[in-house]
C-alpha cells in the first residue's frame, strides 16, 4: 500500500544521482591524479610525465589565458544546454554526458586557476590526464547513441 504523498520512483532521479556521482568522481579523480603526478613522475618517467599545457586541443589552438577560459566556458555551457535533448531523444546515458562535462569542467578549472591544464599520462606521442579520458569516453558513447538513434522522417512537401 502506498501513501498518497509518495512519489513514484522514476528513471529521472536515479539518472540524476548517477550523473552526479560520475561527475563528482571524474572531477575528484582528475584533480587528485594531477596533484599526485608530480612526485610520481620522478618514479615512473615512462608512464607519468607531469607538464602544463598552455594550448588547447593538443596544441592546435593557442590564445590569451582569459580568452581560452571564456571560449571553454561558452563551449561547456553550450554542451550542457543540449544534454536534456540528448537524454530524451537519443537515449544517451546520463553518465556519459556527466563524464564529458565534468572532464571539460576540470580542465577549465586548471586553465582558470593555473593558466594551463596539467597533463601527466603518456599515451603514445601525447600526454593527457583523467579529464581528457573522461571527455573522450563520454563523447564516444554520445556519438554511438546518436548514430544508433532512429532518424526523424520529415513529411515530404
Amino acid at each position: 500500500m502506498t501513501s498518497p504523498t509518495a512519489r513514484p520512483v522514476g528513471r529521472y532521479r536515479p539518472t540524476r544521482r548517477t550523473a552526479t556521482l560520475v561527475a563528482g568522481g571524474v572531477l575528484l579523480a582528475d584533480q587528485a591524479s594531477k596533484a599526485a603526478a608530480q612526485p610520481l613522475g620522478r618514479l615512473t618517467p615512462r608512464l607519468v610525465y607531469p607538464l602544463t599545457n598552455h594550448e588547447l586541443s593538443l596544441g592546435t589552438v593557442s590564445a590569451a589565458r582569459w580568452a581560452e577560459v571564456a571560449a571553454m566556458t561558452v563551449v561547456l555551457t553550450a554542451m550542457a544546454s543540449f544534454c536534456p535533448a540528448l537524454l530524451r531523444r537519443a537515449g544517451v546515458p546520463a553518465w556519459a554526458l556527466a563524464a564529458a562535462l565534468a572532464g571539460a569542467a576540470s580542465n577549465l578549472v586548471d586553465r582558470a586557476v593555473l593558466g594551463a591544464v596539467r597533463d601527466w599520462l603518456i599515451v603514445g606521442p601525447i600526454v593527457i590526464n583523467v579529464a581528457d579520458v573522461a571527455v573522450i569516453v563520454g563523447l564516444l558513447v554520445v556519438l554511438r547513441h546518436l548514430a544508433a538513434s532512429p532518424r526523424r522522417q520529415d513529411a515530404a512537401p
